[in-house]
């Protein structure tokens, strides 16, 4: 499948399709309502969450 990646960097949000970059956010409103779609409480891809939280856990953990 295709892999999309947002990584914070201070106020930026860097968008990766593929290990491309395709998109850059500079308004930290805009960042937060994208975070927001897909780790909110009403995310578009439950899935897609979940995945980011086992992600971000094994990170922590390591």
């Amino acid at each position: 499948g295709t892999e999309i990646t947002f990584t914070q960097h201070g106020k930026q949000l860097v968008t990766k399709i593929s290990g491309q970059q395709v998109g850059l956010l500079t308004s930290p409103s805009l960042s937060k309502a994208l975070w927001d779609i897909y780790a909110g409480p009403d995310p578009v891809s439950p899935e897609a969450k979940a995945s980011f939280a086992t992600t971000l856990a094994s990170v922590i953990k390591d």
